[in-house]
């Protein structure tokens, strides 16, 4: 994940006494909202032909590359930059609110 995006989310927590545990915790919940996000936002995109070829792909690893693929052609923007920009907003609220 993007661990230098979080780390001031991280040394937050840390002085306000987390423990690891809590903390990690924590970037569980926020890796499964991004992920979430992520597919809620490729569903949104792709086209029914693209979820066909995604279907058809031979394993996890090469439907995953086209998923990416896909949803950069169709957004302009890759899944990496989308994640980016979540975790920068997260980041954002997490020390506005704390």
């Amino acid at each position: 994940m993007n661990d230098h995006i979080l780390k001031p989310v991280i040394e937050k927590m840390h002085k306000q006494g987390e423990t690891e545990e809590e903390i990690a915790k924590t970037l569980a919940s926020l890796t499964q909202a991004a992920t979430v996000l992520l597919y809620k936002e490729a569903v949104e995109a792709l086209s029914d032909e693209d979820m066909e070829q995604i279907e058809d792909c031979p394993d996890d690893e090469t439907a995953n590359k086209l998923i990416a693929g896909l949803y950069a052609k169709r957004v302009g923007t890759s899944p990496e930059e989308l994640m980016s920009v979540f975790m920068k907003e997260f980041v954002k609220k997490f020390l506005e609110e704390n």
